[in-house]
């Protein structure tokens, strides 16, 4: 099984909702909607807050397992989650760039 992450513009949502045949999961009287990557499609619970995301345009990209039978929905990313992503990252950056300067200082028999 490969994992891939797939932009959203790379994805299509494929017409129609359709409902669960299965009753072994419990969805009975709930749906599910269709999209594609390349040859791929993959299915989305209706409950699931990837279709609202989708909905609202917030989608930026998806997170797919493809596999010889097909592929899966695994997770997706919006631009918000990938903008807190990059401001994490960079506090980090600023707490290991202080506590450096804090060890410098705090060893001044290194500066000489």
């Amino acid at each position: 099984m490969q994992k891939k992450f797939v932009l959203k513009r790379e994805c299509k949502k494929l017409a129609g909702k359709f409902p669960y045949e299965s009753e072994k999961e419990g969805w009975k009287g709930k749906s599910y909607y269709r999209f594609a990557y390349d040859e791929n499609v993959f299915t989305v619970h209706e409950d699931d807050d990837f279709i609202t995301a989708w909905a609202d345009n917030k989608v930026h990209q998806v997170k797919i397992a493809i596999a010889d039978e097909g592929a899966s929905f695994l997770n997706f990313t919006t631009r918000e989650d990938l903008l807190d992503e990059a401001r994490f990252e960079q506090a980090l950056d600023s707490i290991r760039m202080n506590a450096s300067a804090v060890k410098t200082v705090a060893n001044p028999e290194e500066l000489v």
